[in-house]
């Protein structure tokens, strides 16, 4: 048996095509890291803005009296300032948000972090590996290709 030629696992490693994967996977999990990085920031951006709309919306609305309000008012006791405070959508508030918003209790902050390092880095990680599985899952179907029409490595 030592003297059979198998399907040489370690040419496909050693290889110049191999090095150039491991190349490639550091370009790739750097992209997929900026790409996951940028992703966040454009998701923070959009709940960012979404309430700032929102605190804009609510305080137009506490500036309102009772009166002005009451005609906009549903049978579950909530306000539709969509006309009132020329919003594109309906916007509904209740009385007790608004008492909030004119008593300075209520938070108007984003959900989403600016920022997600951890998760960009692991997304970078796991497409570096992937890309590295794929280069030897590449490389070694060809050295099989190669051995089993028996030409050389």
């Amino acid at each position: 048996m030592a003297g059979q030629r198998g399907v040489p696992m370690r040419s496909v490693i050693g290889s110049r095509w191999m090095k150039r994967g491991l190349r490639l996977s550091i370009v790739v999990g750097f992209a997929a890291a900026a790409l996951n990085a940028w992703t966040v920031w454009d998701r923070y951006r959009v709940a960012y803005d979404r309430s700032i709309k929102s605190e804009l919306t609510y305080q137009c609305a506490a500036r309102l009296s009772e009166q002005t309000l009451k005609p906009y008012m549903n049978e579950m006791g909530n306000i539709n300032v969509r006309k009132l405070c020329l919003t594109d959508d309906d916007f509904y508030v209740s009385p007790h948000e608004l008492q909030a918003v004119r008593d300075g209790t209520m938070e108007f902050k984003p959900y989403e972090s600016p920022f997600d390092w951890p998760g960009s880095a692991i997304v970078g990680v796991l497409w570096a590996l992937a890309t590295i599985l794929g280069t030897v899952a590449i490389l070694g179907t060809i050295a099989l290709g190669k051995w089993v029409w028996g030409r050389p490595q």
